[in-house]
């Protein structure tokens, strides 16, 4: 995510050997704006400012990550996914804070096209193959 933020001609030099389908991107997001360099350093743009650059430049998806809940087990906040979902033409892949099937119903909602789930997996609140029943989420 921060090369591809700091040089954005990558992405499309990418973009361009392999095909967009197989260029996705990490987009980090704390406090509602974009974070880089392993989520200590902050720029001033959100994620859909982000987002819409990325998807310019040749991203063919959006791995997106909210920071703020990211590991917590806690659910997650569909605003952002659904602003970021609205404003891009790629599909959007969510990670933060999915801690139970309902989180996954909701975030089913938002138009995302799929779900990274860790902590949840790994300290059993949700079984995998229950899980898998959602692939495909739009």
């Amino acid at each position: 995510g921060t090369m591809a933020i700091e040089n954005p001609e990558v992405i499309g030099d990418l973009s361009e050997e392999y095909g967009p389908d197989r260029i996705m991107v990490s987009l980090d997001s704390r406090d509602s704006k974009v974070v880089i360099r392993g989520w200590t350093e902050d720029i001033e743009c959100t994620a859909v400012e982000v987002g819409r650059k990325l998807q310019e430049q040749g991203a063919g998806s959006i791995l997106f990550t909210n920071v703020d809940f990211e590991g917590l087990l806690s659910g997650f906040d569909p605003d952002p996914v659904i602003e970021l979902v609205n404003a891009v033409d790629v599909p959007v892949v969510y990670s933060g804070g999915i801690s139970s099937i309902q989180d996954i119903e909701e975030l089913q909602k938002t138009g995302a096209a799929g779900v990274v789930i860790g902590s949840a997996i790994y300290r059993g609140k949700i079984d995998f193959r229950e899980a898998l029943k959602y692939q495909g989420l739009k």
